[in-house]
């Protein structure tokens, strides 16, 4: 059997996310009460508006939750060249991942269940604001928009069906050249993307110690030392699905660096910056070396 490499270290896990919408178009006759030559322009059709249909901090903690949801998924998948909303979640980490999707799930229930009980005085409330705007058509009734929110969740098998080879051998050869092709770019792609965000990471430390030095000191949280020991806890705990050496290797020194990192001490004195960006420095050359760029393409999963 061929060697799958990360795809046989990976689950393909599509999440389709969906909303009601809370914006539409303005129709051209609506368009008319407004200044001359705006009308004008929307009459020939070189001008088109939306507006929002509802003022609502219900909908929109919803939106911010699925905001949230996708950045974990993000996090915690890695880069392949699957279509939007299919992760590719490492196996190391399977467990947290259902786990995190059950509550998301829940939790998306709840604030959908509190969305519902408002609708109907938002939807009064913009009556009154968006005045001859307001269209009766463009809200359903309560039931009718709670029923637009869902999470569809699928894990795809991907792969050449064994059975092809018993039915068309020429068809399963030229197949698995294909997959196994496939796997090689989206190796190279994996691979340079999560370069892309160690880099990312380090430039960010290394640039606001810069900012002390020069004058132009920049805000310095605690998140700039932390999402570098997170990002390579996860990386070397589940991410690198292409054993990857060579990244593996300076997740393990920049973490190491931003575990002795001294925010306070940082700020204080020049020498202990200059020591941490020298570090800085070589990690992000050794992160330049490995980075290469690679042609991709999109997998289509339906």
């Amino acid at each position: 059997m061929a060697d799958l490499g990360w795809l046989e270290n990976t689950v393909a896990c599509s999440v389709s996310i969906h909303a009601w919408g809370n914006s539409k178009g303005v129709r051209a006759a609506d368009v008319s009460q407004f200044s001359g030559e705006l009308a004008a322009q929307a009459a020939k059709k070189r001008v088109s508006m939306t507006k929002r249909l509802l003022e609502c901090q219900e909908y929109q903690a919803i939106k911010s939750r699925d905001g949230h949801a996708g950045q974990w998924f993000a996090a915690h998948s890695v880069p392949s060249l699957f279509r939007n909303g299919v992760y590719a979640v490492p196996l190391a980490i399977m467990n947290s991942w259902t786990t995190y999707l059950a509550e998301y799930q829940q939790e998306r229930i709840i604030l959908v269940a509190t969305f519902y009980d408002v609708y109907l005085s938002a939807r009064w409330a913009a009556q009154d604001e968006l005045g001859p705007l307001y269209r009766a058509e463009d809200y359903p009734d309560a039931g009718a928009v709670a029923d637009k929110f869902f999470i569809e969740v699928r894990y795809l098998e991907l792969g050449v069906p064994g059975k092809l080879a018993l039915i068309a051998p020429e068809a399963f050869v030229k197949a698995q050249a294909e997959l196994l092709a496939t796997v090689e770019q989206g190796k190279a792609h994996i691979e340079s993307i999560l370069c892309t965000e160690a880099v990312e990471l380090v430039s960010n430390l290394r640039n606001v110690l810069q900012g002390f030095d020069d004058g132009t000191a920049k805000k310095f949280y605690d998140s700039h030392i932390q999402k570098i020991v997170e990002w390579s806890d996860l990386f070397l705990e589940a991410r690198n699905v292409t054993g990857f050496d060579g990244l593996a290797a300076v997740a393990e020194r920049i973490k190491a660096v931003a575990l002795g990192c001294d925010k306070d001490a940082l700020k204080k004195f020049s020498f202990i910056r200059q020591e941490v960006k020298t570090e800085l420095d070589g990690a992000l050359m050794t992160l330049k070396g490995l980075m290469e760029a690679q042609p991709t393409r999109l997998i289509e999963l339906d």
